[in-house]
């Protein structure tokens, strides 16, 4: 059996409007092995969260299409599912945490039939067995005092408790994947350690992978095996997180470790990459990052660099990537 999970492989994701089509994700190819967290990184507008929703099958359209590549979960390409498959596949298979609990639970039901309607819904259970499960769930995700929280609303209950609860309901079903997207970006810092923790005793525990979206490199070293570094759509660089925070390659990838926190310099102060990422409508040609690179040089703005294999199991997308040239 394949240690592989999850794979895309030059997925490529666009959107229109009436001007113009522009790609979010471009030729994007990962792996997901069976039992690990996949830590995806990258600034906003880099192209994250398209890409976990294309793993779902959810890029809103008619706007939104997935142009071509493929995604293969259990080596089956989801992209040729059917979106009656693909039902029984979110949720249950793949669960997905998404950027902000209020607004995906919903204000009218009890946190009881929402975290139940999936039970019901993808294993067939109901009545007393299904509200049990729910408060092993909730107690799993260490809420205190699970059956009162069933009979609450989500206005009730705080940032952290929502995260939780959302969490419950992603693992309910026991599934294989779980993609969580920013699921720490609007907590405090003590909460988003404790839901950190959270989730790395559960993936654990559960033998589960996770594809971890972020743009905090932080927490990707608190939680991931391995880290892809998104800009502008494309992968720039992919390694185990120890390699990768140690001897990064890419200067994208250099500059968003310098500008971590914990690495401020009393000479120099916080340090952060200058400029902006590009817009998709307005690509520059050859490398997308080459107008805020410190090293580039002219063959950067000829053709867009290749994803090369710098090392065993670390690649790079840059012609001075393992060169010395930083």
């Amino acid at each position: 059996m394949s240690n592989i999970l999850l794979e895309t492989k030059d997925l490529r994701v666009c959107f229109k409007s009436d001007a113009s089509v522009v790609r979010a994700a471009d030729g994007v190819s990962f792996q997901v092995e069976r039992g690990k967290v996949l830590g995806i990184v990258g600034e906003s507008g880099s192209g994250k969260s398209v890409t976990s929703l294309s793993v779902m099958r959810l890029i809103p359209k008619p706007n939104g299409y997935i142009e071509g590549g493929q995604i293969l979960f259990h080596g089956e390409d989801l992209l040729r599912k059917s979106e009656k498959e693909m039902r029984r596949i979110r949720g249950n298979k793949i669960a997905m945490i998404f950027q902000e609990p209020m607004s995906s639970l919903n204000p009218v039901f009890k946190i009881g039939e929402q975290l139940g309607e999936a039970l019901k819904l993808h294993q067939g259970i109901s009545g007393k067995e299904n509200r049990r499960r729910c408060m092993e769930m909730l107690e799993l995700v260490r809420i205190a005092d699970p059956k009162k929280m069933l009979d609450r609303y989500p206005h009730e209950l705080s940032g952290g408790m929502r995260q939780r609860v959302m969490i419950a309901m992603a693992i309910l079903c026991d599934p294989e994947l779980m993609i969580a997207d920013e699921p720490t970006t609007a907590l405090d810092v003590t909460i988003q350690a404790q839901i950190l923790q959270l989730l790395r005793d559960l993936q654990k525990k559960r033998e589960m992978s996770i594809m971890f979206i972020t743009h905090d490199l932080g927490v990707i070293a608190e939680i991931a095996d391995r880290v892809a570094v998104m800009y502008a759509g494309r992968i720039v660089e992919e390694a185990e997180v120890s390699t990768l925070l140690r001897s990064p390659l890419h200067p994208y990838t250099r500059g968003l470790i310098d500008a971590i926190p914990e690495n401020y310099d009393p000479k120099f102060g916080f340090r952060s990459i200058p400029g902006m990422q590009p817009s998709a409508q307005n690509m520059p040609q050859g490398c997308s990052f080459a107008p805020r690179c410190a090293y580039a040089c002219s063959e950067c703005g000829r053709a867009v660099p290749e994803l090369v294999e710098i090392q065993p199991g670390h690649t790079v997308r840059c012609i001075l990537g393992g060169k010395g040239g930083m």
